[in-house]
């Protein structure tokens, strides 16, 4: 009798903890997200959701509910196929291979009301995936799209309105600036085989193309060549100094809003800036550049 009790009760045990498994969600403002979405079922802020409150979840739109800067937990979305990030605060690399039901990506960076500030999109183990809706993310340097085996089939991908441009003595048709990894990219090029059926849409006011295709998107920095700047001290206080490779036409300001704070027109590649008046957090320096780029940088104000 006393193995029955002892079996039981850790049966119990094992039961509650399926019951009881949770997922870590350090970002305050995402959680705050779940649950204005009425998927946090316990509605309180502490860090973690039940893992089951996101089993059923496919369709999540956090556009426009808050400075969401870290999506750590989406990987417990299992069942996920339409998620829309456009306007939040992510930046470095989105990676989205362990939600292999996606069909449709929308992320859009919102022009010159820069928040959205993503290096890299992850999407190599999505048999599912459909569109990739990702303009105006002036960040934006490559997408990881290749498999091990073949790469998706009828994919629509929006790139449009990007910010580095190529140099103006650039002769290589398919030199660009964002690099979407694929596993044939000679046939990407030619719009042959799983590609015949992709679109790329890219900003038309340029006569280059703004992406290139490649296996492994390690750059070749004779197809294209970006102009650099330098923010010191950062964190800042008082001032920051900008020194850039190239003449700098004009400067843009904006807070995690999106919100332009300063704006200054310079045909400098030294520029110092009072930081004084615009408060401690995260900003955002946009430099449009003579030879046509722009570049954009983090700084902390402390």
């Amino acid at each position: 009798m006393k193995k029955l009790y002892t079996l039981v009760f850790f049966l119990s045990l094992f039961t509650f903890t399926l019951q009881a498994q949770t997922t870590l969600i350090p970002d305050a403002n995402f959680e705050q997200a779940l649950i204005d979405l009425g998927i946090d079922s316990d509605a309180e802020i502490n860090g973690q959701v039940l893992t089951s409150d996101l089993e059923n979840v496919t369709d999540l739109d956090l556009s426009n509910l808050g400075l969401i800067e870290d999506l750590t937990g989406i990987e417990d979305f299992h069942n996920l196929e339409n998620l829309d990030v456009s306007m939040t605060s992510l930046s470095g690399e989105l990676d989205l291979s362990t939600n292999t039901n996606l069909t449709h990506l929308t992320a859009i960076g919102g022009g010159d009301n820069i928040v959205l500030m993503i290096e890299k999109i992850t999407l190599n183990n999505n048999p599912n995936l459909e569109q990739i809706i990702a303009p105006e993310i002036y960040t934006l340097e490559q997408i990881d799209l290749r498999t091990d085996d073949e790469d998706v089939s009828d994919l629509l991908i929006d790139i449009s309105i990007i910010a580095f441009k190529l140099t103006p003595n650039s002769t290589e048709a398919s030199s660009g600036n964002i690099c979407i990894q694929v596993t044939q990219p000679d046939l990407a090029e030619s719009g042959e085989g799983v590609y015949s059926n992709w679109v790329v849409i890219t900003d038309e006011s340029t006569e280059f193309n703004d992406y290139f295709f490649s296996e492994t998107c390690t750059l070749n920095t004779t197809a294209f060549e970006k102009s650099e700047f330098q923010l010191y001290p950062n964190p800042a206080r008082n001032q920051v100094q900008i020194n850039a490779s190239e003449m700098v036409n004009e400067v843009k300001v904006f807070d995690v809003s999106g919100k332009l704070i300063h704006r200054q027109t310079t045909n400098n590649q030294s520029i110092v800036l009072s930081t004084q008046d615009w408060g401690k957090g995260m900003y955002l320096i946009n430099l449009f550049f003579a030879n046509g780029q722009q570049i954009n940088k983090k700084l902390i104000v402390d």
